[in-house]
């Protein structure tokens, strides 16, 4: 077991940022409300809706204990969400490094401060984890996640990454 990122309580519970949010790990009963955010953050997909095959891969998330999504929740409402893969790695030092994905504010909280929340409580998560870095990609094209993403201490020309998108299997 690793040490608890510092938005944790000594018991293990995780900290208000502030009286109106809570940021913790996503939780089986929230899966709805993830989907609602994720509807958001590829509008060009279909919406993506409850079924055996989101149920099975729910599960999955769920089960996987490198794979953690982070959100910020305020009367009931999910706010914003992130996920963080931790890979094992046999190279600097023998320390694993995170890949963030999926980060999403719903539409009606944008540019308040919610996705700093919540990506320093993930950037905890993965120094509790004694990642040496984080990995993440956001198009190109959007201007205000690159710049919070280098307001927050994200290189963004420290690599140049490339991206294949695979069709569907099976």
């Amino acid at each position: 077991m690793y040490p608890s990122p510092k938005c944790f309580s000594e018991n293990g519970y995780p900290l208000m940022f502030d009286k109106k949010m809570l940021l913790r790990e996503i939780q089986y009963k929230d899966l709805e409300r993830l989907l609602h955010l994720y509807n958001q953050l590829h509008e060009e997909d279909e919406p993506q809706h409850i079924n055996a095959g989101v149920m099975e891969m729910w599960q999955r998330i769920l089960d996987t204990k490198n794979h953690h999504i982070i959100v910020a929740e305020a009367n009931n409402t999910l706010i914003a969400a992130c996920s963080l893969t931790v890979v094992p790695n046999l190279t600097r030092g023998v320390r694993p490094y995170a890949v963030l994905e999926n980060m999403i504010v719903d539409k009606e909280y944008r540019r308040r401060g919610y996705a700093v929340a919540v990506l320093e409580y993930t950037i905890q998560l993965a120094q509790s984890e004694n990642c040496y870095k984080i990995m993440l990609t956001t198009r190109h094209t959007n201007e205000a996640s690159q710049a919070l993403y280098t307001k927050m201490g994200f290189q963004g020309d420290a690599r140049k990454s490339f991206v294949m998108t695979l069709p569907p299997g099976k």
